[in-house]
């Protein structure tokens, strides 16, 4: 299941996976992020990652990644903070880094909160 909520004092999407999720899910959550965020110039994501993503297809892979592309697109700058010490979600979040080639995208993981938050509010 993944949740998300945006704050609007701290102009801070919150994001919560947990259990197991699907590429769909990310790929709608993903989109849902989309409507819950204001049209601001510099958008930070802080995503608490605790879900097991299940096996995907290179196919499906490529999906999401052109979702996150589209997106990022609407905004001047995006840094988005993964916490998750699952050494499953690091590689995937290590893949993301390597697949997203846009210079106003920054994605980082972290293993505890305070490090992260410490890193979005740094820019």
């Amino acid at each position: 299941m993944i949740t998300t909520r945006f704050d609007h004092q701290e102009q801070v999407l919150y994001v919560h996976n947990q259990g197991s999720i699907s590429i769909d899910e990310l790929v709608n959550a993903s989109n849902d992020y989309m409507l819950k965020v204001n049209r601001s110039k510099n958008l930070r994501i802080l995503e608490f990652a605790d879900a097991e993503l299940a096996r995907t297809p290179g196919k499906e892979w490529k999906k999401f990644l052109d979702v996150l592309n589209g997106w990022i697109q609407n905004f001047s700058s995006v840094r988005h903070a993964v916490i998750s010490v699952d050494p499953h979600v690091v590689a995937n979040v290590m893949l993301v880094q390597q697949e997203i080639c846009h210079p106003n995208y920054d994605l980082n993981i972290f293993s505890t909160e305070k490090a992260a938050r410490k890193w979005l509010s740094e820019h």
